[in-house]
């Protein structure tokens, strides 16, 4: 079944929705023409019945009746027992057009159509009777007249409309697919230009009009949607690129040591071989457990297991169980009951992301504070470390960033852990930013007390 086009479909609805109440308003027209028509006929009529009584009044009244300029008119007199008295030439030997019984009671008018009069060749007509009392006198008057001039006009004036309906329907089906077309033209052109786009090279964009109406809305959420690929498409390759680079070395060195081992088994280096496999299978390990959720992160799919917390004892039992280095202290005398809306488990781990990133390069201590305003809750870990420059404060969150002084990952870590933790910070609805100190790194976490997500994107 072939489907018809958006322009074929709007036209042919708007033009049946046309076509429909023309035919309506039509109709209505003819109706309302028709009755006029009758109205006034049935007025003549009434003109010549009082013409008859006037006559009746005056004793005037001739056998034959004239009625000027009218031969489609006529009249009779009838007496009180229903003998026709006098009538028009027209219909000189009718008997009486209505019969007596009908006038039984009679004190108003009869109208009445009938087709049987032979004068007129059995044509349709109408007529109007009246009883009236003249000198105590009864007597009948009936006016009639055909209605084939009405009929005609009738008919002439539903050709002209149904003439008039279609030529409207017509042109309104015109004006409607130029117009559909016209407003559909930039549609098209959208369409083609992302029809040729290529996965290998999503920077360009569609065309989109000026106009504010709902094109130009749909160009412009084009373009936005075209953006975001282009975005993902861009964190995929680097993700893609940055992670076989990354599982290149430890995997490289992995098959050196094995290679060492199995050409000099009786070497008296084997236990440092082993030793030194098992580092680089727990950095493959660990590096392999961060790319999976970063894998996940980009797919948007999980959901925030959100609940009431507080975030000063989520941060004081990972205190309790986290391994410092040797010589350094930690400060938790600025951790305050907070309560939020959160994912537990997730904060958890951007906690300990952060703690191991200060432990990895504080010289003799690391400070925790945790504190709240009206609307936000505050988790702040900073170290007494050598610092970010300004110019690496925001790519020190980018995967796999490689800062040019010591605070580097090849202090050790997977290069992943403040990435994920943007990650958990941004899905709970908070920010994640350096401040300014003297000394050291200074990191701070901005959450909603009451979170409004239901998605997570870690």
């Amino acid at each position: 079944m072939k489907i018809l086009n958006v322009r074929t479909r709007t036209a042919t609805g708007a033009t049946a929705i046309v076509f429909l109440f023309a035919a309506l308003g039509s109709g209505l027209l003819i109706i309302t023409e028709e009755n006029m028509l009758v109205r006034n006929l049935d007025s003549s009529g009434q003109l010549r019945i009082n013409d008859i009584q006037s006559l009746l009044i005056d004793k005037v009244l001739p056998p034959e009746i004239t009625i000027i300029g009218d031969d489609s008119g006529f009249v009779q007199l009838l007496d009180s027992s229903g003998a026709v008295i006098s009538t028009t030439k027209n219909i000189a030997g009718e008997a009486a057009l209505i019969a007596p019984p009908k006038f039984s009671g009679l004190t108003g008018e009869v109208v009445a159509e009938n087709s049987i009069i032979s004068a007129f060749d059995n044509v349709p007509f109408r007529l109007i009777a009246k009883k009236i009392t003249v000198n105590q006198k009864s007597y009948s008057v009936i006016a009639g007249y055909s209605l084939v001039k009405t009929l005609k006009a009738t008919h002439y004036l539903i050709k002209l409309l149904i003439a008039l309906n279609l030529l409207v329907s017509m042109l309104v089906f015109i004006v409607t697919w130029f117009v559909t077309r016209g407003a559909l033209r930039p549609v098209e052109r959208m369409r083609s230009e992302v029809e040729e786009l290529s996965i290998k090279d999503l920077s360009k964009r569609v065309s989109v009009p000026e106009s504010k109406d709902e094109i130009g809305r749909l160009g412009r959420t084009l373009n936005s949607m075209l953006e975001r690929l282009e975005i993902s498409d861009q964190r995929q390759r680097r993700f893609v690129s940055d992670a076989s680079h990354e599982l290149r070395n430890p995997l490289a060195g992995m098959r050196t040591q094995l290679e060492v081992e199995l050409l000099y088994p009786q070497s008296e280096n084997v236990e440092q071989g082993r030793q030194a496999l098992l580092r680089s299978t727990l950095r493959l390990q660990e590096l392999t457990e961060d790319l999976l959720i970063l894998a996940v992160s980009d797919s948007d799919t999980e959901m925030l297991n959100q609940q009431h917390i507080d975030l000063g004892e989520i941060v004081l039992q990972e205190v309790a169980d986290f391994p410092v280095s040797p010589g350094v202290q930690l400060d938790t005398s600025g951790v305050e009951t907070v309560r939020l809306l959160g994912d537990q488990s997730q904060l958890r781990r951007a906690f300990t992301n952060l703690l191991a990133n200060a432990n990895r390069f504080a010289e003799s201590q690391i400070t925790i504070l945790v504190h709240s305003d009206n609307d936000w809750a505050y988790l702040e870990v900073f170290d007494d470390g050598p610092g970010i420059p300004m110019a690496d404060r925001e790519r020190v969150f980018e995967r796999f960033s490689r800062l040019d002084n010591s605070r580097s990952r090849h202090a050790g870590g997977t290069g992943l852990g403040l990435a994920i933790t943007k990650q958990i910070v941004l899905s709970h609805g908070g920010e994640i930013g350096l401040l300014e100190e003297k000394q050291g790194a200074h990191f701070q976490i901005r959450l909603p007390i009451e979170s409004k997500l239901s998605h997570s994107i870690i």
